[in-house]
């Protein structure tokens, strides 16, 4: 797996390369003169750059500015993985953007900048599949990062330099991508609904379920979390689908999601525009393309053995959220208990009520009690009253921390 640096390293990086960008374009923004900022960015990431600018056959293909290794690879034994065209400050042309698809022929992944718009295109299609506007002019008329679009850049780079595995061996890395994945899509949803084009039929449909949502089940939801919300789902719903897969020899988000829209009308929303051809946003198509492919690498139960009597698709859940943000696992209290424990405190607990409660069966009594409660003042013939009476069961079994559900699942059985 490819090492990538801190976020915070490479936001550092980002503001040195906006400095260059300046300092060159005030020189007199020469092409070649921009390779070196875009190489020291790139390897802020964690991956190997090198500039070939200088060194062209003139053959197809080979007229990029800089290729890619991963930091784990050899450039001398393995090709690279990808490559930047790296255009002067406003320099990109219709040659330039026939030239990219050449090189996106070769390469598989390849990057087209002028430094201050960045696009991504791939060997899947004749069209970019991501692109953005980096660097802004400020009111001094001088080159600034937007601020804006610094989490999409990162997300965008991470996803482009991932190395996929040739195979998965273990729920560890399966966790990891999925995370890397998952990141990837809440930052491309963020800046779709973020960006206020809600007119296009791909952005629409994203704010459709926003709405709906929003208005019908979490009135105070706000964009950052219902990103987060369809991250989760879309890359945890494809987990699911695969892992309930009965051909192992193939799988992609078509099969997936033919399965999975038949659960739940809410689920079939989420995946509404994924599955609508004419209205795929080709950012979030691409990512999804890559995980249906990291997912056909391995038999997920097999995989997934080890939890033994835990449901290992619950389970696992922990393990991925650790990876896609340990600050949310934390605050949900995503840690799981083993079994054994969980049924040693459970039998305690129906032991005790029986033997020193006098509760008839324990954990499973169903009778009802009655208690006083505190209410809000009312008036009973010429008395104004504070408390009320009610019915409550015998015996009530609270989670606070409830997590992955593991106690009340097995006090159910």
């Amino acid at each position: 797996m490819t090492v990538i640096s801190n976020d915070q390293k490479i936001k550092e990086a980002l503001k040195k390369y906006c400095n260059e960008v300046n300092r060159y374009f005030k020189a007199g923004n020469i092409e070649s003169s921009y390779n070196k900022p875009v190489i020291d960015l790139i390897q802020s990431f964690g991956c190997t750059a090198h500039d070939f600018s200088g060194q062209r056959s003139g053959e197809n293909g080979e007229n990029i500015d800089i290729k890619l290794w991963h930091a784990d690879e050899n450039i001398n034994d393995i090709p690279s993985f990808g490559a930047i065209e790296v255009k002067k400050v406003g320099g990109e042309d219709d040659r330039a953007r026939k030239q990219i698809l050449i090189e996106a022929k070769k390469y598989g992944n390849v990057i087209l900048t002028d430094n201050l718009v960045w696009k991504f295109y791939d060997d899947k299609s004749d069209k970019m599949y991501n692109g953005f506007v980096l660097l802004k002019r400020n009111s001094s008329n001088e080159f600034e990062v937007d601020d804006t679009k610094i989490e999409l850049f990162i997300s965008s780079i991470k996803n482009f330099i991932l190395k996929r595995p040739n195979s998965i061996k273990s729920s560890n890395t399966l966790a990891i991508y999925m995370a890397e994945y998952a990141k990837t899509i809440k930052t491309i949803v963020f800046s779709i609904l973020n960006s206020g084009k809600n007119d296009k039929p791909m952005y629409s449909e994203l704010y459709a379920l926003y709405s709906k949502i929003k208005q019908e089940l979490l009135p105070d939801l706000r964009i950052k979390e219902f990103s987060d919300m369809y991250a989760q789902t879309i890359v945890y719903g494809l987990f699911i689908a695969r892992y309930n897969d009965p051909s192992l020899e193939n799988f992609s988000k078509g099969e997936a999601i033919a399965n999975l829209t038949k659960e739940s009308h809410l689920l079939k929303q989420f995946f509404q525009h994924v599955a609508t051809s004419d209205n795929l946003h080709p950012t979030l198509d691409s990512t999804i393309n890559k995980l249906c492919d990291l997912f056909s690498l391995t038999d997920l139960r097999e995989l997934l053995d080890q939890y033994e009597k835990r449901d290992a698709i619950v389970h696992f859940y922990e393990d991925f959220l650790g990876y896609y943000d340990l600050k949310q696992k934390k605050e949900f209290g995503a840690y799981y208990t083993p079994v054994p424990i969980v049924d040693y405190i459970i039998s305690m607990v129906d032991e005790m009520l029986v033997n020193e409660f006098n509760i008839n069966n324990g954990l499973a009594n169903n009778d009802t009690t009655t208690i006083t409660v505190k209410c809000d003042e009312y008036v009973k013939g010429k008395t104004v009253k504070n408390e009320k009476k009610i019915d409550v069961p015998k015996v009530a079994i609270l989670d606070p921390a409830c997590g992955t559900g593991t106690f009340g699942a097995e006090i159910i059985k």
